[in-house]
């Protein structure tokens, strides 16, 4: 399918499990009524656009074979959805918050990454995973519990722990590992597309097998990260192909002399190396400060949300509603902003390269956010970055979710 247009399974809010063609018409008779009466009544653009793709909806939904290939793109999308947890996060108990401010406070980055840190030192000892049993894990739990009982000051450590224990034998950890791996195949989605956008759409069988080394690292199996990121590819239409290899010589070459090494460039290694760690030192950085950070994002989504509510309040023959609108879009961009930042602190910290506009953007939004004044001119070009990059949202007024800004900081992996 096109990765470029809605999945028709998630927009008629059907499972990709379902292929009866009685219920998949009915389904899209239920939603082509609804949407005319969206329509008809508030007259938003999305609507009347879903509308136009129902003649479409019919021709690939009630085809079998094409309706497999929407079956499978989303099984992809539903595995990198925010929104697919977002009602399970909110059924979590009151624990799950004070969880995640304890994680903040003890500045790592989930669950298993507090179970794995040595008291005494903070350092990591071996990685708890996902995959560990619960009983193994509330053990580790009760271990941390003596350890921080004979440490001054480990109140505060003592509760996350008391805290987490209480949590892997709730049966809630089902949902926050859920929501974790989400983040990691999201992550995972960010790298193929960052890999392949230099490689003319194509994600060599090396890169293939680098990605699945690195993010089996983290919570993936080695078999389930090559799979999803095949099906990835597919979905987006990437190609996977074996390494390009160097064509043998015709005629046999003479060995050349033993020749003395040149010396390296002065300076050229020792400052691409230390950008190198000062990126990772600054995402580090974040990573420990990531519950502050959601703190001041999820801020900004509610400032966001109560503006939507006072533009869409208002009647758009009135001065105000332009100057609701004018407010509203202007918080969006500012998301995008610091999502892009955030995204982009991510590559610099694993060592991509990125193009010249992301650098320029990069090196412009940072001096904001220090507080140095940036010129008008200045300012248009970061806007119409963001223009380029995110038109399509921004022009309907839809933000990134609070996650959709920090996932991908969150779970990127820092050798």
């Amino acid at each position: 399918m096109d990765a470029n247009r809605e999945n028709y399974y998630v927009l008629l809010g059907l499972n990709s499990s379902v292929s009866d063609r009685q219920v998949i018409e009915a389904k899209i008779n239920e939603m082509e009524k609804k949407w005319k009466d969206l329509v008809t009544k508030l007259g938003r653009p999305e609507h009347k656009r879903y509308l136009e793709l129902v003649p479409d909806i019919r021709k690939r939904m009630l085809n079998s074979d094409t309706r497999a290939k929407e079956a499978k793109a989303a099984v992809i999308i539903s595995a990198i959805d925010p929104s697919i947890y977002e009602a399970a996060r909110k059924a979590l108990p009151e624990t799950y918050q004070k969880i995640e401010k304890g994680l903040a406070n003890a500045k790592v980055t989930d669950m298993y990454d507090f179970l794995s840190r040595d008291p005494a030192s903070g350092q990591r000892r071996g990685r708890y995973r996902m995959e560990d049993r619960s009983d193994d894990l509330a053990e580790r739990a009760k271990e941390l519990m003596d350890a921080y009982r004979n440490l001054p000051d480990a109140v505060d450590k003592m509760r996350l722990v008391s805290l987490l224990a209480d949590f892997i034998g709730s049966g809630h950890k089902e949902v926050y590992d859920a929501y974790i791996m989400m983040n990691v195949k999201k992550s995972l989605a960010y790298e193929v597309d960052t890999v392949v956008k230099y490689n003319g759409n194509t994600l060599t069988k090396e890169n293939l097998s680098k990605l699945t080394s690195e993010f089996t690292r983290l919570f993936f199996p080695k078999n389930d990260a090559t799979e999803f990121i095949k099906a990835y590819c597919e979905y987006k239409g990437y190609a996977v192909t074996k390494a390009p290899t160097q064509p043998s010589p015709s005629v046999p070459q003479p060995a050349k002399a033993q020749e003395t090494p040149a010396p390296p460039k002065p300076d050229k290694v020792p400052l691409e190396q230390a950008a190198g760690n000062l990126y990772k030192d600054y995402a580090r950085l974040l990573q420990q400060n990531m519950g502050k950070l959601k703190l001041v994002v999820n801020k900004q989504h509610e400032h966001i949300n109560s503006l939507k509510v006072k533009e869409k309040g208002t009647d758009a023959r009135a001065p105000q509603h332009k100057e609701y609108r004018g407010h509203l879009k202007g918080a969006i961009l500012h998301q995008f902003a610091f999502k892009e930042y955030m995204d982009i602190t991510s590559f610099l910290a694993r060592g991509q390269v990125i193009t010249d506009k992301e650098q320029t953007f990069y090196d412009l939004y940072k001096q904001m956010l220090r507080g140095e004044t940036a010129q008008l001119e200045q300012k248009m070009s970061l806007w119409t970055y963001l223009q380029s990059r995110y038109s399509q949202k921004i022009n309907e007024l839809t933000a990134p979710s609070a996650d959709e800004v920090t996932d991908r900081m969150a779970v990127t992996f820092i050798d």
